[in-house]
């Protein structure tokens, strides 16, 4: 390490460390490639292709929520008489 005229530190690396930092981080993007392909995509499939499902469920809720909600107002004025 030395340092230059304005005082910032400067290193000197040759060019095989170069190479291997370069080759490093190809292989942590490569690995990052690997990960996103094998555990990524197939989610965002599988969430697009769960989209109807979900909306059938919600659909299915809100009936449950409906009939619920009745059923309560009636026990209510039930409970008032």
């Amino acid at each position: 390490m030395t340092t230059d005229r304005e005082g910032f530190t400067v290193v000197r690396l040759s060019t095989a460390t170069v190479a291997a930092i370069c080759a490093g981080l190809a292989g942590v993007g490569g690995g990052f490639l690997a990960f996103y392909n094998t555990i990524c995509v197939p989610q965002v499939s599988y969430l697009q292709a769960d989209k109807s499902e979900l909306a059938k469920s919600l659909g299915s809720l809100g009936d449950a929520i409906r009939l619920n909600t009745e059923a309560t107002n009636k026990l209510i004025a039930e409970l008032k008489r």
